[in-house]
């Protein structure tokens, strides 16, 4: 990927960006408000709402609530509830756009709320349990209209893990699809072009740029802008789709 290509791709949406969803509010005082993305998941979504935030007060008219909290996951309910959590973001804080990005704590066993037993990691009982978790939060922004952008997970240094990470994202990207919301792949900015993980930025003339962190699954200031961009850029299809555009 030409990082010069996805800066000039990233401009040319900000505008549909900036007036998204303005035509669905129907008070004229929030026709006047910004709009409002709000970014959940884990550390991974940490990095990314820091990231939209910045590219919100570039373009003006958008507000960003950053609301990840990090060790945290579908495997993990009983540190956080996510779609109690997300019902509570939905609710106080009216966001017009939600972007989910999570899994990255999901290597691990899961426990059935209903019999307490313990299932292993991509086990069928597991597979069902986790399924059942996306569907609750999509269920969730669908009942309050929103729309949902849900980013793939990222290749990581770790085969092993790696392995067990294309397993997670493979099963989100399906459930996302069952429920016609909105998929964000990212392969393209941030992997090589095998899907192998890529620690730097390809020499465009300006030096290897760190694409990764140190601990080879999150990722370092440009890659976090770089996911944000294709958010946004998501974003923008979408607004032109459905105007016919």
């Amino acid at each position: 990927m030409i990082v010069s290509r996805r800066r000039a791709l990233l401009w040319s949406a900000l505008a549909l960006c900036a007036s998204f969803g303005a035509a669905a509010r129907p008070a004229a005082a929030d026709a006047e408000r910004p709009m409002r993305i709000a970014v959940i998941g884990d550390s991974l979504a940490q990095g990314l709402g820091s990231s939209l935030a910045m590219r919100a007060r570039q373009i003006g008219r958008m507000t960003v609530l950053s609301a990840g909290v990090q060790s945290t996951g579908f495997t993990r309910y009983h540190d956080l509830d996510w779609r109690t959590k997300l019902q509570t973001v939905v609710t106080e804080r009216r966001p017009d756009a939600v972007v989910m990005w999570m899994g990255l704590n999901d290597f691990r066993s899961i426990v059935d709320p209903e019999t307490h037993r313990r299932h292993e990691f991509a086990s069928p009982d597991w597979v069902r349990i986790y399924a059942q978790r996306i569907d609750e939060l999509i269920d969730v922004v669908k009942t309050a209209g929103i729309p949902l952008y849900w980013v793939a997970l990222p290749a990581l240094r770790d085969e092993t893990n790696n392995r067990g990470m294309r397993t997670i994202s493979r099963l989100q990207e399906e459930r996302v699809a069952a429920r016609n919301e909105r998929w964000v792949p990212i392969a393209q900015a941030v992997e090589g072009p095998d899907g192998s993980y890529m620690a730097y930025l390809p020499d465009t003339g300006r030096g290897p740029r760190r694409l990764r962190a140190d601990d080879g699954a999150h990722f370092a200031e440009i890659g976090y802008r770089l996911v944000a961009d294709l958010v946004l850029e998501r974003m923008a299809v979408t607004t032109r789709t459905a105007a016919g555009g």
